[in-house]
């Protein structure tokens, strides 16, 4: 295993987070409920996350996800605590890419990151019938034909987010473990991890990839683009209360601990909420 460690500032954090300014937070005067009055595109129509009320979404005709290169080990991996989340990204001689599932297009893998809460009960940005779980993880993807995420942002269909909720197992998740691990000796904001000790973006997706929800939505993070193709996975993926624990331990820009990372819920205003599945 290779690990070196690099300190960058904050700003450097999020500007490859692609989140825009670094100037929000979570809660107080720059928390959720007044990220509108930076961001103007967070008072928008079609925001994320949201409540999924299975019994109030429309079956459709959804072709199977394709995903290449998703087997494939990386050739390394880095792991940054931007002060809003943990954020992973990859580096592969064949990038890994996900279609199908009628999204209509190719979409290439940019990078994971994870909102946790500071218990059990908390943690997960979209909620199913109002449970919210105690970690969820995206996957973000830009659409091929744009090139690169910035470029993607400008466009309707420019990024499609895979969302996995998380629920607490008795055993921890070995999928998890090279990310755990590294989190042992990496809190602070703006450290970066690269490593070789690696597992396939494979290992992070749920079992069963056929059933999941579909709507349109927007970043959940300021600048709140409306440009998100959501799809969340009905299977759930098992994480252990150690593993919880130390992502709680991390810490945020303010030194407090790094917890409740998540945006409450937004209006639906009438979108349709899609299923891939019956029952």
């Amino acid at each position: 295993m290779m690990r070196v460690v690099v300190l960058a500032s904050l700003l450097s954090a999020c500007a490859a987070h692609g989140i825009g300014k670094p100037q929000w937070e979570y809660s107080g005067k720059e928390g959720f409920d007044h990220w509108a009055e930076e961001f103007p595109s967070c008072n928008g129509s079609q925001q994320s996350p949201i409540n999924i009320d299975p019994f109030f979404t429309t079956v459709g005709a959804f072709e199977p996800l394709y995903f290449s290169h998703y087997h494939e080990i990386p050739e390394a991996e880095s792991i940054t605590n931007n002060g809003h989340s943990v954020e992973v990204k990859i580096k592969s001689k064949n990038q890994p890419q996900v279609s199908g599932g009628n999204l209509g297009a190719t979409y290439t893998f940019v990078q994971y990151h994870i909102h946790w809460g500071a218990d059990d009960l908390r943690g997960s940005e979209h909620t199913i019938n109002h449970v919210r779980y105690p970690m969820e993880l995206h996957l973000v993807h830009h659409k091929n034909e744009y090139g690169n995420l910035t470029a993607a942002l400008e466009h309707p269909d420019g990024v499609a987010v895979l969302g996995l909720l998380f629920v607490i197992s008795e055993y921890d998740n070995p999928s998890l473990a090279p990310l755990i691990s590294h989190l042992l000796s990496h809190t602070a904001v703006g450290e970066q991890n690269v490593t070789k000790d690696l597992y396939p973006l494979t290992s992070v997706l749920p079992r069963d990839l056929s059933r999941f929800y579909r709507y349109r939505g927007s970043l959940t993070t300021p600048k709140c683009n409306e440009v998100v193709t959501w799809t969340i996975f009905d299977d759930h993926v098992p994480v252990s209360d150690k593993q919880m624990a130390r992502l709680r331990s991390l810490s945020d820009t303010e030194g407090d601990p790094l917890v409740n990372n998540f945006r409450p819920n937004q209006p639906l205003n009438g979108r349709i909420v899609y299923r891939s599945f019956l029952k």
